[in-house]
């Protein structure tokens, strides 16, 4: 049979002459964010440490993780499975991945959509986000303590706050805001980023039409928070500094009309 190849454009590629594929394999694992399960060959009265040969004739499967060895490119699959040799994928006996890694794979799909909705019309936005958010659900309840999840579904969220001209959809997706940021800064209280964020969409809150005019000021107030414990928190961090003025600037014609 032909070897294996991989056509990008007009450019084909014989796999196993052309590509590293141990290494490409292990760069796609970390772009994803996940963690391998490689079921291999391994003979009879290996001792625990020593170098094994995944050509010698199979015993038993052994399990070993892509993530042992963090700091080489390489890592398990190029010690283990090439040895010098070209990638021979019949003493692979299985790949799988990891259930406490696969959450990353939701994550990025969500963060990829919020992303290409920045870029459109509101309401194929609108469907992108409601998209991701669902994405970011799946991903919390694998992992419910990735804050990056909770972090980037609020961002999500004040998107669609933004977007909708409904006023009780507005009222629930800022609620959902302020829950997914009080949550995610549970178990990253110092995280700067989401603290600028949340004022932001606070203040964002406040100005919307569709806010009780009762509620605007307390709203800037807790913006003004905020942004304030965020420059705080990264003082050399120029547009939260800018964006904590211009906020104070609206704080201030707030409580100036109000007069």
């Amino acid at each position: 049979p032909p070897p294996p190849s991989l056509v990008l454009g007009e450019a084909q590629f014989d796999l196993l002459a052309q590509i590293d594929l141990p290494l490409l394999f292990q760069r796609v694992s970390r772009l994803l964010g996940v963690a391998w399960d490689i079921k291999r060959m391994v003979t009879a009265g290996e001792s625990e440490g020593s170098e094994r040969d995944p050509y010698r004739e199979a015993a038993e499967p052994i399990s070993m993780s892509t993530d042992e060895s963090p700091d080489d490119d390489y890592s398990l699959i190029a010690h283990f499975l090439t040895l010098g040799e070209p990638l021979r994928t019949a003493h692979i006996l299985g790949i799988s991945p990891r259930v406490k890694h696969i959450h990353h794979i939701s994550f990025e799909e969500g963060t990829a959509l919020t992303r290409l909705a920045l870029s459109k019309p509101n309401d194929k936005a609108y469907k992108l986000l409601n998209k991701a958010n669902k994405l970011f659900e799946v991903c919390l309840q694998i992992k419910p303590n990735d804050y990056r999840a909770l972090y980037n579904w609020a961002f999500s969220l004040t998107k669609q706050a933004q977007i909708t001209t409904d006023p009780k959809t507005e009222r629930e997706l800022w609620k959902m805001v302020s829950d997914k940021y009080s949550r995610a800064l549970v178990l990253q209280p110092n995280d700067w980023s989401a603290l600028s964020k949340w004022g932001l969409a606070l203040c964002e809150q406040a100005l919307s039409e569709h806010i009780e005019k009762d509620k605007r000021i307390s709203l800037m107030k807790e913006s003004c928070s905020k942004l304030s414990r965020a420059s705080r928190l990264m003082p050399t961090n120029f547009k939260t500094r800018y964006n904590t003025g211009n906020v104070l600037l609206e704080y201030a014609s707030l409580l100036e009309a109000d007069q």
